[in-house]
């Protein structure tokens, strides 16, 4: 494709009241089959231009409509080249309709105009979705124009103009953009079938549309959102083809992608999902491909679901989250390249890379090893419950106590990968101690069991200030609790550094149960401990002064 227009950086000029006169009739979001060459400004107009267009792209939003003229305003400024009647709100001239071929001309009129709008790069993301009804919109603005000019019999009934563009975030630049390549459909039309329509009569359409231009831009200067701020759609077209060099450059990468690089299909859709994201805020709706996409560069289909668009990377050789990390190296390379000038932000082009981090998991295979797919989270016991049932062993009533750690839910749901259990205990003879931990799914762990060596450690002593930690990798049994220390001495303590070195190393004991039975199960909610003895006992009262809960999350259940 042709681009006359420059794409080294958002264009910041402010339009002439002109140019906007024409997005009025905007209507979002559809796309014809776009010309071979897209339309550049000279072959719009003969060198008379109805606004400065910059080397951005697109507009947004979804309307069908296209909007009224209440009225017509003079307009106080003019393009070079162009000269306007000081008073604009005189009526046309009765012979304009005529002039121009009546509705007939009209039409056509449109229906070129509706091809440069969906062949033009700047712009068309706002006519690519299938929202966009180019026989509606072809009628619309048909009737539009009709009744502007007073054509017999002529009545326009579509929507109104700020209903039909609002929320969709066009700017002063796409404005300018959509005005000049109207221009040039009402020159061509005068040049090849309409002779007796007068540059006059061009004008005097433009002006009518002029009053209405504050009902459709919502973003006047173009830095509302990070589309419109880096350049819109050709600068966002420039960097992905920046990127595909890079990728194909690399060896590794290369041999995940190489059959799709320079893949049309693959190239365009991946520059709509890019530009209708969330953080980018363009105009392209993904996987809602207008018709005549689908039936052209898409070969039928509309852009797939992104991890099914990427499962053959995935075959035979599995793309993993370490390949992704290199892809994602190449993209920061891509980005400074292509936004790298002062007039971009920095913080404009994180947003871009971020973009591109969070696809890591619709890529990779290993998606728990992805940016943001692991979150540690802990929970300590609450202090009013614990003051509460601090003590037990000591009778049958309080042999026991349960005591609750609540981890909180957040924004998505993770899952346990793995856990430690941190326990801050005093207790004389931990051969008589249960330890149980159980998730509000009803699964539970048998942590320690009266620990029994046959080797002397069972009445060695636990201490709040010596934690146990309890973990599934680690080398020694619960059953060897205090495994060293001399057996009938209670002034030995599990874990103490005073006893190091008759203590295992590292002090930290596998559970008798497994806590892999954890695995998968939400983090988020209601875990309880229960720490008690088997026989309740004046020498057997325990003090529990804290438990830890530490957990190892992931975003996907049911993958490693």
């Amino acid at each position: 494709m042709n681009q006359s227009t420059s794409t080294e950086g958002p264009d910041r000029r402010r339009r002439s009241p002109l140019a906007a006169t024409l997005v009025p009739l905007l209507v979002t979001g559809c796309l014809f089959n776009p010309p071979d060459a897209m339309i550049s400004a000279s072959e719009a107009s003969d060198g008379t231009s109805m606004g400065e267009s910059s080397g951005g792209s697109g507009m947004s939003g979804g309307a069908t409509g296209v909007g009224t003229s209440e009225g017509s305003g003079a307009s106080s400024s003019t393009d070079p080249g162009m000269t306007t009647e000081d008073d604009s709100t005189t009526a046309p001239d009765p012979a304009l309709c005529e002039q121009i071929g009546g509705e007939d001309g009209l039409k056509l009129i449109v229906e070129d105009f509706t091809a440069r709008l969906q062949g033009d790069v700047r712009i068309n993301g706002y006519f690519l979705n299938d929202t966009f009804i180019n026989s509606k919109y072809v009628t619309c603005m048909t009737d539009y124009l009709a009744a502007l000019i007073d054509c017999p019999g002529a009545e326009y009934s579509c929507a109104d103009v700020a209903s039909a563009h609002q929320g969709m975030g066009i700017s002063g630049v796409d404005r300018a953009d959509y005005l000049e390549l109207l221009v040039g459909a009402l020159q061509d039309h005068q040049q090849a079938r309409a002779p007796a329509l007068g540059d006059d009569g061009i004008q005097w359409i433009i002006a009518q549309l002029d009053d209405e231009s504050a009902q459709v831009v919502e973003d006047e200067e173009g830095t509302q959102t990070v589309y419109q701020r880096l350049g819109r759609q050709p600068k966002m077209r420039e960097m992905l083809e920046g990127l595909d060099e890079l990728v194909a450059g690399d060896m590794t990468l290369s041999a995940f992608f190489g059959d799709q690089l320079g893949n049309p299909r693959k190239a365009l859709c991946m520059e709509r999902h890019l530009i209708g994201d969330e953080r980018v805020g363009g105009p392209t709706v993904y996987r809602a491909e207008h018709d005549s996409l689908v039936e052209g560069a898409l070969n039928g289909l509309v852009c797939s679901e992104i991890r099914d668009a990427h499962s053959s990377i995935n075959e035979p050789k599995l793309l993993e989250a370490s390949d992704y990390d290199l892809f994602l190296e190449r993209v920061a390379t891509a980005t400074e390249n292509t936004w790298g000038a002062p007039e971009f932000a920095e913080g404009d082009r994180v947003l871009v890379q971020e973009y591109f981090d969070a696809q890591c998991v619709e890529v990779v295979a290993d998606r728990n090893n992805c940016p943001g797919s692991r979150l540690p989270m802990s929970a300590t016991l609450d202090p009013d419950e614990l003051d509460a049932k601090r003590f037990f062993g000591t009778n049958e009533a309080n042999k026991e106590k349960c005591l609750t750690l609540h981890i909180p839910e957040g924004e998505e749901e993770f899952y346990v990968d793995t856990l430690t259990l941190d326990v801050e205990v005093d207790h004389k003879r931990v051969g008589n101690l249960i330890i149980t931990l159980a998730h509000e799914d009803q699964t539970s762990v048998l942590v320690v069991d009266r620990p029994d060596s046959g080797a002397g450690n069972k009445t060695v002593n636990l201490d709040c200030d010596a934690p146990v930690t309890f973990k599934d990798l680690t080398i020694f049994p619960a059953e060897q609790l205090g495994l060293g220390l001399i057996d009938f001495d209670t002034s030995r303590i599990v874990c103490s550094p005073e006893d190091e070195p008759m203590n295992q190393d590292p002090c930290e004991y596998r559970p008798v149960e497994k806590f892999d039975v954890f695995t998968d199960a939400p983090a988020a909610g209601d875990w309880q401990i229960c720490i008690g003895v088997n026989e309740p006992g004046f020498q057997e009262q325990g003090e529990i002064c804290e438990v830890r809960l530490n957990l190892e999350t992931k975003k996907f259940a049911n993958e490693p």
